[in-house]
């Protein structure tokens, strides 16, 4: 189900996607010229990251402006754990799901949804989710206000765990 694989990234990859994170729509010419590089070798590396399924291009469309003021997290307990995959696989088909995660705890899984308003978020919660089969319980948290709408910056991340020598020397 899912390739676990490290591809690993040299540091010229991660100043590509730091680039990139920054402004997504940047050329492989400008991020040439940022880098001090051949514009080929920019595009050589992003196609292998492409490729390797590391990086896809996105646009991040502002949910208020297109009219979504309803922002929950769902948390979802299963009756049994071999109803958790077939509730997930119906989750994904619906429109509302921004991202959908297994997790352990009280509950199996946590998706976020973006509605329209707290009718459409209501219905979807007491019309759809609770009755797929094998939905035990839900609690719901409403977002009022999101304070952040990003990717986490790699280039930060590696740069943290580099200088706290994670994972200890023995376990590398």
């Amino acid at each position: 189900m899912f390739d676990n694989t490290n591809i690993v990234l040299d540091e010229l990859d991660y100043s590509i996607l730091s680039l990139l994170h920054t402004d997504g729509r940047m050329s492989f010419s400008d991020i040439a010229r940022e880098l001090a590089v051949a514009v080929n070798t920019v595009r050589n590396h992003i196609a292998k990251m492409v490729d390797n399924g590391i990086l896809t291009f996105i646009a991040h469309v502002s949910p208020e402006k297109m009219g979504f003021q309803a922002y929950a997290n769902i948390l979802i307990s299963a009756e049994a754990s071999s109803m958790v995959e077939p509730i997930a696989e119906e989750l994904l088909t619906y429109p509302e799901v921004s991202s959908l995660s297994m997790v352990i705890g009280q509950y199996d899984l946590l998706l976020d949804v973006m509605c329209y308003n707290n009718e459409h978020l209501s219905n979807l919660i007491m019309d759809r989710i609770q009755k797929i089969p094998g939905v035990e319980r839900t609690e719901t948290i409403m977002i009022i206000k999101v304070l952040k709408w990003a990717m986490t910056d790699l280039m930060a991340l590696k740069n943290y765990w580099e200088n706290v020598n994670f994972p200890p020397n023995e376990l590398k």
